[in-house]
């Protein structure tokens, strides 16, 4: 009928290394399908619209296609160190929406193929991976650490398996992105810079707090992490309380925050920071990523 759809090829990495082996280990790229499929119809935040899949001449999935948010006047991956703290508690509130809508529903009954932290492709490949690297990690990241961090790092190693299993046993589970960041994020400048949420390949089953504290590491710079984390800790427990969550102490979700630290970003530090850097896109990540990691839960034990 004549109309134009300004939209986005979103399809796999075809060439093997380190990065695409993992991605097909922890299944992201069928995660993300998986998202669209049969999950983002029932999400109450913002995502783009969503066409179809791409598959090929066997009828593999390899790809996605969506909205080009670019044509709307988007913005994607706005500096959140500079830009006004209104957008950033934004962010968290849509954050805390979602996650209370889905606060300790039966996610394995609605959606099957949703992954959970005690599924085999987490458990025990996370910790055996971990393990298998771990004295290149230490070879190669300890002299960016300080004594102290350097103590924490073997605490979380040792107790690694027992922090996984936090986040698929009990109460207080819902369904998480698993990646929020502000370079996941589209940003509607003429509506109030209201986040739209992209790339959804490691949603799952866990804790809100999980999507809090890497939003938190991937979205802002080394020194503004103390002042805008006790700000976004408080913000965001006060939003779930307020979109309905009932009996979740505030000690238990600091136990959470903790344990939240230490399972996923812990996991990616091990995964960047032994990839040989020439099979980096960011050269810089690993830097970056396990610096503010450490800075953080130093920051969290101490306080």
């Amino acid at each position: 009928n004549d109309k134009i759809y300004s939209q986005i090829l979103k399809y796999e990495n075809a060439q093997e290394n380190n990065l695409s082996i993992m991605a097909k280990k922890l299944e992201l790229y069928e995660r993300e399908y998986y998202f669209y499929t049969n999950i983002s119809k029932n999400v109450n935040i913002h995502i783009p619209k969503f066409y179809n899949l791409i598959v090929d001449e066997d009828c593999n999935n390899i790809g996605i296609v969506l909205e080009n948010l670019l044509d709307k006047g988007y913005k994607i991956n706005l500096n959140l160190n500079i830009e006004s703290i209104d957008v950033t508690l934004k962010i968290v509130d849509k954050m805390a929406k979602m996650h209370s809508k889905f606060w300790n529903k039966k996610l394995k009954k609605m959606f099957p193929n949703l992954k959970n932290s005690n599924d085999e492709i987490f458990c025990p490949f996370f910790s055996d991976f971990i393990n298998e690297k771990y004295k290149l990690f230490e070879t190669k990241w300890f002299n960016i650490l300080n004594k102290t961090q350097q103590k924490i790092c073997g605490e979380i190693y040792s107790d690694f398996s027992n922090i996984q299993q936090r986040f698929s046993n009990g109460n207080n589970l819902t369904f998480i992105h698993g990646d929020i960041k502000s370079p996941n994020i589209f940003y509607d400048i003429e509506n109030n810079y209201e986040p739209c949420f992209i790339d959804w390949q490691h949603c799952a089953i866990g804790k809100g707090v999980q999507d809090l504290i890497f939003f938190v590491i991937e979205s802002f710079e080394i020194v503004n992490i103390k002042s805008l984390f006790i700000i976004i800790k408080y913000y965001y427990y006060q939003k779930i309380i307020e979109y309905g969550v009932t009996n979740y102490s505030f000690e238990e979700y600091e136990k959470d925050i903790y344990d939240a630290v230490c399972y996923i970003p812990f996991f990616t530090s091990i995964w960047f920071g032994t990839i040989p850097q020439d099979e980096l896109i960011d050269k810089n990540f690993p830097y970056f990523l396990i610096s503010k990691m450490f800075y953080l839960i130093e920051l969290i034990k101490l306080k």
